[in-house]
């Protein structure tokens, strides 16, 4: 089990890691920002870091690992900034790894149904294995341009499915359909070359992944 202290080193490292990300695009980087640096509306909240332009601002909060509490909390934190569209908040999650850490851009609605076709030529060919990855991948996409909680890092099969079904965004049976569907992807994705997948597991996950993309703005 990780000690606090071990958690607020690992913390730090993980942070350090944002900074030079922010800086190539012209933020100032603040790390551990002081009241003085916080607008009055963040009183309740200190972030983790702040990334600073004159025409965007962005508040940081690092979470060990995406779970029901840190959810709630999310949520109560995110809560403070709806009447401040000035300011984004964005939190960033350790991963296992610290050198797998990494940020994943959210997909625009044109790439995404550009890769939604592709992947759908892939399953005309033959190609069932590689679709059923890419129906998963788009799955994820689908889930960052909805929910703002997952920008940033990448997020496993289940976190994607937990998340969509904590926000109602997908139906209790389709997160049962999918749930059931992840030892599959992970055998696929680490290389089981004689999974066995169906085009029609194919359609569903891209289905639901249409649904989720569209769905956006709509809560």
């Amino acid at each position: 089990m990780t000690s606090a202290r071990e958690f607020q080193q690992a913390e730090r490292r993980f942070i350090e890691t944002l900074r030079p990300r922010f800086e190539q695009k012209g933020y100032e980087f603040r790390s551990y920002p002081t009241a003085s640096d916080l607008p009055a509306f963040m009183e309740t909240f200190a972030p983790d870091a702040i990334a600073l332009k004159p025409d965007h601002k962005i508040a940081i909060e690092v979470k060990s690992r995406r779970n029901r509490a840190n959810d709630l909390s999310t949520r109560v934190i995110r809560h403070l900034f709806q009447a401040h569209p000035e300011w984004q908040f964005r939190v960033f999650y350790i991963a296992d790894s610290e050198q797998d850490s990494f940020d994943i851009p959210t997909s625009t609605s044109n790439v995404f149904f550009d890769k939604l076709a592709t992947t759908r030529n892939l399953l005309a060919h033959g190609q069932s294995q590689a679709a059923f990855l890419m129906s998963w991948s788009l799955l994820e996409a689908a889930a960052r341009m909805a929910d703002a909680d997952l920008r940033g890092r990448p997020q496993s099969p289940g976190t994607v499915v937990q998340a969509l079904a904590m926000k109602g965004t997908i139906k209790p049976e389709t997160e049962r359909y999918l749930r059931n569907l992840i030892h599959l992807r992970n055998r696929v994705a680490h290389g089981d070359l004689e999974a066995q997948t169906t085009e029609a597991d194919v359609e569903r996950i891209l289905s639901i992944a249409q649904s989720v993309s569209e769905s956006r703005g709509k809560a």
